[in-house]
């Protein structure tokens, strides 16, 4: 077994470890804490944690199966109104270090939409079985003929979530019965339909716009910002954090919301993440065969962690970018404050002491007469370039590290 970390410490209930570049854990590796307490005999007692598995990679992608038929059916609810049930099979999502925990799917006649399904659907992963499937209930109900797009993607153990699977599919009738019709769904793989001004479609290359698209609409940038009149508040760190320091060496997170009246106006999500001042994407993306962009849906969060051969940068500041759009075509930019990364402790001044005394120490004492109180000041003593210090911790003792 390799020891990352080893230490003597003071009567401190609480140590945080920070490793170097050499020593990173390893992504998939399983690791333990072992605590050794020993008392003034020699005598020694040892416990250890559960296993803790690093996992800093989103689940791969899967999709809709194509050779299990993906079926619906319409029926007449409990007031007479005509809806859609819809039976769904997917495959192909996995997450080997943590693995898949759930599951998210939305239906919509649009790319970016969730009307159909309501909101977004979440399904637990089915351990025992290489396909996923669920029956759902349509808001609406469905024609012969008609097309919709269905998303799913997957998150795993520890939160993060893969790329989304959009799906268009072409509903296909068995029956010649109306409005109580019934059929299968077909998978369009080819020459399906560009959704917006970015040519996305669900027929392209994963992460890939469609090619070979004569399309003259282009996207138009509408000034909304939020600093100027906080319709947005775009944050660091996770749902109900404000983080604006990260000790973090690969993994940053964002959180935004806005004014409920805007709601109903932005169709979709995306976000991105880069070095404060540069180009979105810089110094987190390669920007020369990724796209600095990644599409949420309506999702209002992420987790972001860098490859292996990547990592953050101590002392540097980075930014969060949220593209809000509300059409195809038009959308807007907003920023979060920067995220300070911040590797390393605060450092201890050369020539700054604590001073032991009385009320202001305004002498340092070796030797006192009384047993009741006593007083310690540490003026400049500590010293932190990157953050800020937030706390000290006092303790008091008879011995070195002793309290």
């Amino acid at each position: 077994m390799t020891v990352i970390y080893q230490s003597k410490i003071s009567l401190s209930d609480l140590n945080n470890i920070c490793l170097d570049g050499a020593s990173w854990l390893n992504n998939g590796d399983r690791y333990v804490a072992i605590v050794t307490s020993c008392n003034a005999a020699g005598l020694c007692t040892t416990d250890r944690t559960d296993d803790l598995i690093v996992d800093s990679t989103p689940p791969h992608m899967g999709g809709l199966q194509s050779h299990i038929p993906n079926t619906w059916n319409n029926f007449l609810d409990s007031t007479n109104k005509t809806l859609s049930n819809i039976h769904l099979t997917w495959y192909g999502f996995y997450d080997q270090e943590s693995e898949i925990e759930k599951y998210f799917i939305t239906v919509s006649r649009t790319y970016y939409m969730q009307e159909l399904s309501g909101s977004v659907y979440v399904v637990n992963h089915n351990l025992t079985s290489p396909t996923q499937n669920v029956n759902m209930t349509l808001s609406e109900s469905l024609k012969r003929d008609e097309v919709i797009i269905v998303s799913i993607w997957a998150q795993n153990h520890v939160g993060l979530n893969s790329s989304i699977s959009k799906t268009t599919l072409l509903t296909l009738s068995n029956s010649l019965v109306s409005p109580l019709e019934s059929g299968s769904f077909e998978i369009q793989k080819h020459s399906c339909d560009i959704h917006s001004c970015n040519k996305d479609c669900t027929c392209a290359v994963v992460g890939k716009p469609c090619v070979g698209v004569k399309d003259n609409t282009t996207c138009s940038e509408i000034n909304i910002t939020n600093s100027d009149n906080h319709t947005f508040d775009v944050s660091g760190g996770l749902l109900h954090q404000n983080v604006t320091v990260t000790a973090s060496s690969a993994c940053l997170a964002g959180h935004w919301n806005m004014l409920p009246t805007l709601n109903d106006t932005v169709q979709r999500y995306e976000w991105s993440l880069g070095v404060q001042n540069h180009v979105v994407g810089e110094g987190i993306f390669d920007l020369s065969s990724e796209s600095p962009w990644n599409d949420v849906g309506l999702t209002q969060q992420f987790v972001y962690c860098l490859p292996t051969n990547k990592s953050l940068v101590h002392n540097e500041d980075y930014v969060i970018y949220i593209r809000v759009w509300y059409d195809s075509t038009s959308f807007s930019v907003l920023t979060s404050p920067p995220i300070r990364v911040d590797h390393t402790p605060p450092s201890i001044q050369r020539g700054r002491y604590i001073i032991e005394g009385q009320l202001a120490c305004s002498q340092d004492f070796d030797f006192i007469d009384w047993t009741d109180s006593i007083s310690a000041c540490w003026a400049n003593v500590f010293s932190e370039q990157e953050s800020k210090i937030i706390y000290y911790s006092v303790g008091l003792g008879t011995s070195p590290n002793g309290r």
